[in-house]
């Protein structure tokens, strides 16, 4: 089986992968596919940072706004999707560059796990019912391993894992535990900087992302039936612009809620990419572009992706 290899830009949020990846594309031929969960929902754009229409069709990007607020993917179905768009770009003679940080994702791809069972409605009608919190403390008593990796409010992820065992008698870890051998391999290239100075960045953003309309994308979203019910909305920022806009907290509350919420996933982020093997790290705040793409293109060359 003949093997590729993969550029994968990674890094904590904030850290400028966007900006990073598309002075690349300036440079060099190659397609983008999107390995940020909450970059795949539609009309969720100024709180995900999302690239502007006009750049995503420049950069020749995949795997943004194909799923709606209530739509869920698991990281097995993503990464069917990002195989595919992975292997048409290499027909086309395109070099793709997966972006993004979320990890499981990622991993995904590169460790593809065992077929998962199906959903069944009926299961999930029954689970649907139940509060999360409730869901979470069965999973932790199946499955200790998956449930301490996901979020208490997250539902979807919950429900999944719980369906898996029900359907299977075996639990998502268990099923996960020996990756399929990819054809793909990584060729990871990390973003970093001072911890001091990501904070500030992240802060900024989220200043700036208010200023261009992350309240009133949030108002819209809830305007037309979207809420905490949906799945999308554990992306970071918009619980508490909800909560804000519900009269629970003030302005001030919901922009420091945000921020600390936003430094706390930075720091998983970095403890999820440094596990990872062969990773070529470059501080993107202090390195000059001219720089960085040379070091790029040698580490590319190295790796045989050039």
């Amino acid at each position: 089986m003949e093997e590729y290899k993969i550029p994968v830009i990674i890094g904590p949020t904030g850290v400028g992968k966007t900006r990073f990846v598309h002075e690349i594309a300036e440079k060099i031929n190659i397609s983008i596919i999107s390995a940020d969960s909450r970059q795949f929902y539609i009309y969720m754009d100024i709180g995900t940072a999302k690239p502007k229409l006009s750049e995503i069709y420049r950069y020749n990007y995949h795997l943004i706004n194909f799923l709606y607020p209530q739509d869920f993917i698991t990281a097995v179905d993503y990464a069917k999707k990002a195989t595919e768009k992975i292997k048409n770009s290499i027909k086309k003679n395109k070099i793709p560059f997966l972006v993004g940080g979320t990890g499981l994702y990622i991993k995904a791809i590169f460790e593809p796990f065992s077929p998962l069972p199906s959903r069944s409605e009926k299961i999930r009608e029954n689970l649907e019912k139940i509060s999360s919190s409730e869901l979470y403390n069965e999973l932790k008593k199946i499955d200790k391993e998956r449930a301490l990796k996901l979020n208490i409010n997250d539902k979807q992820r919950i429900i999944r894992a719980l369906e898996i065992y029900y359907t299977t008698g075996k639990t998502f870890t268990e099923l996960t535990q020996n990756p399929i051998k990819s054809e793909l391999s990584p060729v990871y290239i990390g973003l970093t900087m001072e911890r001091d100075k990501l904070y500030e960045a992240i802060e900024k953003r989220f200043l700036k992302m208010l200023k261009e309309g992350f309240i009133e994308e949030v108002e819209f979203l809830i305007k037309i039936g979207y809420g905490p019910w949906n799945h999308a909305f554990n992306a970071h920022g918009y619980m508490e612009i909800y909560s804000y806009l519900k009269g629970e907290i003030t302005y001030k509350e919901m922009i420091h809620r945000a921020i600390v919420n936003l430094k706390h996933y930075s720091r998983k982020q970095l403890i999820w990419f440094n596990k990872l093997k062969d990773v070529v790290w470059i501080n993107s705040k202090n390195a000059d572009t001219g720089y960085v793409l040379k070091l790029l293109a040698n580490v590319l060359h190295e790796r045989g992706v050039l």
